[in-house]
């Protein structure tokens, strides 16, 4: 094995603004028997140890024994003391929107039928915590958490199956290595530390372009109240109704206006994909460009939310219109997916948009894996169950909210879609849908 050790220094947008992490790192080398000859296939692991917490991960290098691989299974697992109490958002399922309660469960009833999201945060009765989580989610398979096979206490990995083949979680091209994400144990004293670690990041890589241009910031948003506003005749998705929602931006302060879902020709609604969309062309009583003006005139941004599968079907067109049109950023929805082409997929956004010069705020998205650093135009994402349940449900609440920072808030940004401003017991709350 060897040893070294190295220190993460980098400007975030977020939690802090300067991180400076040291860690030390062993590389741990692996090979079947020599015997086997040029057959004989290598395996590295990677382990780090940060003041915060420690992570690992595995290498299958190609060579001569290895030219590809398919991978059914990743069999990585965690063993517990079974005295702790966790917090886990247990999906049962993969293809989700990654959105719900993170339920108490004692550790000796974690079950191997759950299907957790990470992360999942564990106390000891009375003392440390620590949080599973991942990191560096790069052409892999995201990562799910049940209850361990054989009885003991803990967890193991699970991860989405390929969408062309379930049998399969992840496949590599003939002469690409294997690289798992960083599986991560993020350790404290007690579980408010935990918010402070910059771990997830830190295990990311830098970006590879100037992100001077990025600017994070507040928005109003038309989804919220339906896009009824007071004072406008037929207010709704015309430009009319957005000017106003432009003057209410910069008369409170406010960065940025999103235009949701109905601006484009052919939108569906929801997660609806209608033939023959074209999210290149609005609506007639919308005028992107005018509404781009207007705001850059009041110091107000525009941005604008799309559904990923018309986004796919017209990615460099549509990309090259909205830089075109001088929008700040975009809304991409519905992925509801973690399988490695997804993953895949969102590197792919990421990228392209910073080439635009485009921020990005994913819905629909899996848990946070540190991409922010890598991609500083990613600026937020769902994956959470926020304010906006409470329009149809009385799901959200505040025990939910206390609960977010010591799990769902710990692996990143989280755009819980707040912006209600009726305040009620709950005896008197009524969810209302607009």
């Amino acid at each position: 094995s060897t040893e070294r050790r190295g220190e993460d220094r980098y400007d975030l947008v977020g939690k802090v603004s300067e991180v400076v992490s040291p860690y030390v790192e062993r590389t741990i080398e692996l090979a079947e028997p020599a015997d086997r000859g040029a057959a004989a296939r290598r395996l590295t692991l990677v382990f780090r140890a940060y003041d915060d917490g420690v992570a690992f991960r595995y290498v299958a290098p190609t060579d001569g024994a290895l030219q590809a691989v398919s991978l059914v299974s990743e069999n990585t697992q965690f063993a517990f003391a079974g005295t702790e109490t966790c917090w886990g958002l247990n999906l049962g399922r993969v293809n989700s929107s990654h959105e719900g309660e993170y339920d108490p469960v004692p550790a000796a009833r974690l079950r191997a039928t759950a299907l957790y999201d990470a992360p999942l945060m564990c106390q000891s009765p009375g003392g440390p915590a620590f949080a599973i989580a991942e990191a560096d989610l790069t052409n892999y398979a995201g990562m799910y958490l049940s209850g361990r096979g054989d009885g003991q206490p803990g967890v193991e990995v699970s991860l989405a199956p390929h969408p062309a083949d379930r049998n399969v979680v992840v496949r590599t091209r003939i002469g690409s290595p294997l690289t798992t994400p960083w599986r991560v144990v993020m350790v404290a004293d007690q579980p408010g530390r935990l918010i402070e670690s910059t771990l997830i990041t830190d295990l990311n890589p830098d970006p590879s372009f100037d992100a001077s241009w990025v600017r994070p910031g507040r928005s109003a948003w038309d989804w919220w109240n339906g896009g009824q506003l007071d004072g406008v005749p037929n207010s709704g998705m015309n430009t009319e109704t957005f000017k106003r929602f432009i003057d209410f931006a910069a008369a409170n302060r406010l960065e940025y206006v999103m235009v949701d879902e109905g601006w484009y020709r052919g939108a569906g609604g929801g997660g609806i994909v209608r033939p023959g969309v074209d999210i290149t062309r609005t609506v007639p009583d919308m005028d992107i460009p005018a509404l781009v003006a207007y705001g850059r005139e009041r110091g107000v941004g525009i941005w604008l939310w799309l559904n990923w599968i018309a986004l796919d079907a017209q990615f460099d067109a549509a990309l090259d219109q909205y830089q075109a049109w001088g929008v700040a950023g975009i809304k991409v929805d519905f992925m509801d997916r973690d399988d490695q082409p997804m993953v895949d997929w969102f590197h792919r956004l990421l990228g392209q948009a910073a080439d635009h010069r485009l921020m990005v705020d994913l819905h629909g998205a899996y848990h946070p894996t540190g991409m922010y650093r890598t991609y500083p135009n990613f600026l937020t994402q769902e994956g959470v169950m926020g304010a906006e349940y409470n329009k149809w449900s009385a799901r959200v609440t505040a025990t939910h909210n206390v609960t977010l920072p010591y799990t769902r808030m710990l692996v990143g940004p989280m755009d819980y879609t707040g912006g209600g401003f009726a305040n009620v017991t709950p005896e008197a709350f009524e969810h209302r849908f607009l």
